[in-house]
């Protein structure tokens, strides 16, 4: 009996270590998160993204941080929002919900739009932005796909991002 549970306990941590070695870690950026394939890195201004596809390119994922002074923002739920509708407005998207929620301690919004595309096509989106105020990051985490293509990617690749 003792065995069969150390054989357990074992095949246990095999497991966890299997899913914590799919993750992405960025270091330098703070964050961990399981991307569909390999991330490329760009860097423009104060604004740092990774972003990678799947398998079939339908699935487009990103994690976006953004550095900017936020020491004097005293509602960060408020400024959360205001982050939010001049993304949807800067990317023509339609924001369907926007839900508050604390992400490991730090305020996030769980966020979903829709873009219309130049092709006409829809492009719906899922994102999470989390404010870590001591570090001066707004982190965005995106997934998006056509209106018509399989979503099931979209809320894993979210839930696996964590702040590290």
């Amino acid at each position: 009996m003792k065995r069969i549970s150390l054989l357990a306990g074992f095949l246990l941590v095999l497991s966890i270590l299997a899913l914590a070695a799919d993750k992405f870690v960025s270091a330098d950026y703070g964050f961990a998160c399981s991307f569909p394939g390999a991330p490329a890195q760009e860097k423009d201004g104060s604004t740092t993204r990774f972003t990678a596809y799947n398998d079939s390119r339908s699935l487009f994922t990103q994690v976006q941080i953004g550095e900017e002074d936020m020491s004097q923002i005293a509602d960060m739920n408020n400024h959360l929002d205001e982050f939010v509708a001049e993304v949807a407005k800067s990317s023509h998207s339609i924001v369907s919900s926007n839900k508050h929620l604390m992400l490991q301690g730090f305020p996030a919004a769980r966020v979903t739009m829709a873009m219309t595309l130049q092709d006409g096509k829809v492009f719906d989106v899922a994102m999470l932005v989390v404010a870590v105020k001591a570090k001066n990051r707004i982190y965005t985490v995106d997934a998006g796909t056509l209106k018509t293509s399989d979503h099931s990617g979209m809320q894993p690749f979210l839930d696996s991002f964590e702040i590290r």
